[in-house]
């Protein structure tokens, strides 16, 4: 069975003339089965893999172009979706220039990405990298170029980089002990999976989404529980 709604803007249309049902008939062979399977990665299992990875950068200093070397101490990732598609990635760090010329400095950097995989594929990466944020001092500058350092944006990009097949054949396997055999009061509902495609994935309010379509067959079989009466 299917559906289809549409929503409209402006007067309401005229109702369409009604139909009446197709006879009820004995299907030859299996039915069909359709099912959309959204999957969303939150944004609050990805802060912690970031900031792992920048952490583990920061062992060691960052050479800053025109700064020279620096030390970073990363202390918090906030990750949402925004507009265009992207992730934002909001570094709280503190960082101090081992010349001396500039003190330890604490503030919020926002970097900015675009999730982007080859539809069909479950590997996800992170493009288009961009630092924002503006600032009129010179201990605040030093932040802005500490994560526009080279190796700091591909830390926070590798680490982003995502592959969903695991989850996705998880998810199937799940799907697929639960339709196998299902009953529902008189009617035994028997389904199968066959295969799995997936779309491009978007970076949403909740977390990074990736469409799902499962298709594979169906069947409805009528079989009263024993002791059960039959309608009349």
């Amino acid at each position: 069975m299917e559906a289809l709604t549409e929503t409209f803007v402006g007067p309401r249309p005229a109702d369409p003339t009604p139909t009446p049902l197709p006879p009820v008939s004995r299907l030859r062979g299996a039915g069909k089965l359709r099912m959309f399977i959204p999957v969303i990665a939150d944004y609050a299992q990805l802060e912690p893999v970031i900031l792992k990875a920048l952490t583990k950068r920061a062992a060691r200093p960052i050479e800053v172009p025109g700064l020279g070397p620096v030390d970073a101490r990363f202390e918090m990732i906030t990750a949402y979706g925004t507009d265009g598609g992207r992730i934002a990635v909001g570094i709280t760090l503190a960082a101090k220039q081992q010349s001396g010329t500039i003190g330890e400095t604490r503030g919020l950097v926002w970097l900015t990405a675009l999730p982007v995989n080859t539809p069909g594929t479950q590997v996800v990466r992170f493009e288009n990298l961009a630092v924002t944020g503006a600032t009129d001092s010179i201990s605040g500058d030093l932040l802005l170029r500490l994560v526009n350092a080279p190796g700091v944006g591909d830390t926070v990009a590798q680490s982003l980089t995502q592959n969903f097949a695991g989850d996705v054949n998880d998810l199937l396997r799940k799907i697929r002990l639960a339709i196998v055999d299902n009953r529902q009061g008189d009617f035994l509902i028997h389904a199968r999976v066959d295969s799995m495609q997936n779309g491009a994935l978007k970076a949403a309010g909740e977390g990074l989404y990736l469409p799902v379509w499962a298709t594979g067959e169906a069947r409805v079989e009528f079989r009263p529980a024993r002791g059960a009466a039959l309608p009349r």
